[in-house]
Parts: C-alpha cells; structure tokens; sequence
C-alpha cells in the first residue's frame, strides 16, 4: 500500500557498527530493511551507501519473539 511509515528519516551506520531495529508492528521495519537490501526502492527519497561498501557487507537477521508477555530489560553501567 501506499500508506507513508518513513519519513525524514537520517543515520549512518560506522564500519564496525550493528544496527538493531525495533518497534510496533507496520512502523516500518520491514520496508526500512528491504530498501537498505535493494529489495524494495523507496516511494520517495534515496538510500546512499558509502563507496567501498560490498555487497556482503549487509545483512539481515530476523527475530521472532514466541511469547509475547516477554519483559526486555536495559540496564547501564
């Protein structure tokens, strides 16, 4: 559908970085990864990737949370 879940959305990932995406269900997540993929292009808007990046150098890791009453807890120290 044609139903906007992005916008104005900015971030750079570092050659060392890992990026975790979270959030409620149809906010996006899926749409995000399938465009930094190159499985999807974007409505509007471009994806820009560094030079040297290598294909291989992407990749996708799918979660799924059996139970739903988990608690996820953060702590620093």
């Amino acid at each position: 559908n044609d139903r906007v879940v992005l916008r104005d959305l900015n971030f750079a990932v570092g050659p060392q970085d890992y990026l975790c995406i979270i959030g409620e269900n149809g906010s996006g997540k899926s749409t995000l990864i399938k465009n930094l993929l190159k499985l999807q292009k974007p409505i509007l808007g471009e994806v820009k990737y560094c030079e040297n990046l290598k294909s291989n150098e992407i990749g996708y890791l799918p979660f799924f949370i059996q139970n739903t009453n988990i608690n996820l807890v953060a702590s620093s120290e």
